[in-house]
């Protein structure tokens, strides 16, 4: 099976559409894919949009995240039988606002609906990723506090990823090591955080997003193994512990979906590493690539 458990759509800074996503991956011979829109932002409240490249970014409109969760439920019908779909969510943590993102998935989003048959109930995913993109007062993405130095970049950002775990709030940690890409630092500088992380996602029975976006260098062309997200350190550590691994390509248009998947699979059979997971219904379930 292919299982692409990290996709995402038009209804945030994706340039694709629901239908399409599924369509695409039907053609790509994908057996599920699993959709991980962005949260909205309002739960910041106070602490202002973050920026990237002092531009806010807003997430995905409330709004547009019900047309979003509304519009996965009914695809999830109606390609059942030719396509897995699961419907999730992927959520900026910050640890100052860990009850405002409880309450915020808590909520009854349909209640004022005039045309919402069943108004009081709930958001149900299949999956709730906890991601760090942010970082900082005021919050800003990572290439924005380049003058803090790496030192300060490599704490602050997996201060945030232990602290997502710790939380409980989380099915799935995404793209744990996306800090790599904007240091020149190597593993060995940060590998005692990730080895905190680990046992982290072990106490805490927290999956991991194997993200495979990064794995080709944007300036060569090249596939480059130490690009992968968990990076080999981490996924050997993640096999020793039987952390549970999620592909997903973090697809942000459908001609993306199970991007460098083929690769990825090489790397992965180089280590032993052959079983995956895929939510349904908050619950794993494991599959293996042959």
């Amino acid at each position: 099976m292919i299982i692409d458990s990290h996709i995402h759509t038009h209804y945030s800074h994706g340039d694709s559409e629901v239908y399409r996503m599924v369509e695409n991956a039907i053609k790509k011979g994908v057996d599920g894919i699993g959709f991980a829109e962005h949260f909205h932002y309002d739960f910041f409240s106070e602490m202002g949009l973050p920026t990237v490249g002092g531009r806010e970014v807003e997430g995905t409109v409330f709004e547009n995240f019900k047309m979003y969760y509304k519009t996965v439920e009914k695809a999830k019908e109606d390609y059942k039988g030719k396509i897995k779909i699961t419907l999730g969510v992927e959520v900026d943590y910050l640890e100052a606002k860990k009850e405002d993102i409880k309450e915020a998935l808590d909520v009854k989003p349909f209640i004022n609906d005039y045309k919402e048959k069943n108004p009081d109930r709930k958001f149900e995913f299949d999956f709730i990723m906890g991601s760090a993109h942010f970082i900082g007062d005021p919050l800003k993405y990572f290439s924005d506090y380049k003058e803090r130095g790496e030192d300060w970049l490599i704490s602050e950002y997996f201060s945030l990823i232990k602290d997502s775990i710790k939380s409980d709030l989380f099915d799935v940690v995404g793209h744990p090591e996306l800090i790599k890409y904007f240091i020149d630092k190597k593993f060995v500088n940060y590998s005692s955080h990730i080895e905190e992380i680990v046992g982290l996602l072990a106490k805490h029975k927290v999956a991991v997003d194997l993200n495979t976006d990064y794995l080709r260098n944007s300036k060569t062309g090249e596939i480059e193994e130490a690009r992968l997200n968990p990076g080999l350190e981490m996924l050997f550590l993640c096999k020793e512990k039987n952390i549970p691994l999620i592909i997903g390509s973090d697809a942000h248009s459908s001609e993306n979906i199970a991007k460098n998947f083929s690769e990825t699979f090489k790397i992965l059979k180089k280590l032993g590493i052959n079983k995956f997971f895929y939510f349904k219904n908050r619950k794993l379930n494991e599959y293996s690539i042959i």
